[in-house]
């Protein structure tokens, strides 16, 4: 929101002059915060893998996101978030009503912690 009034002023062409000044950023991997146990995060993601793939690239045909290169609290953050309700609950959304049963498969934050941790040692896709 904080964006819409500058985006507002844009015509088309102004809008298309900064998509191609962003696409020469280089993407710069994430600083890993998040600690968990990687072996047990393994074994968890493989409820994951049937709409983010197992390298954690995601699905775009079932709108699942790449996991693999996005910062690790952002990650927690929207699993709990998943878990808590304030993802996933409305009835018009249906994907996020699958993630939210998926999430709430994980018993604890240390869950949490422990998929994350697995998907920090996932490389992400090429783009």
């Amino acid at each position: 929101m904080e964006m819409r009034p500058v985006a507002e002023q844009m015509d088309d062409a102004t809008i298309e002059s900064v998509a191609t000044y962003v696409r020469t950023f280089e993407p710069k991997a994430p600083v890993h915060t998040v600690r968990g146990d990687v072996k047990q995060g393994r074994k968890l993601y493989g409820a994951c893998v049937a709409c983010h793939g197992t390298k954690a690239e995601g699905n775009s045909e079932l709108q699942a996101p790449a996991l693999a290169g996005q910062s690790d609290w952002y990650l927690v953050t929207q699993l709990e978030r998943f878990q808590s309700g304030a993802r996933g609950a409305s009835s018009q959304d249906m994907q996020g009503a699958q993630m939210r049963a998926a999430v709430n498969a994980l018993p604890d934050g240390a869950a949490i912690a422990d998929v994350v941790a697995y998907i920090n040692t996932l490389a992400p896709a090429r783009r």
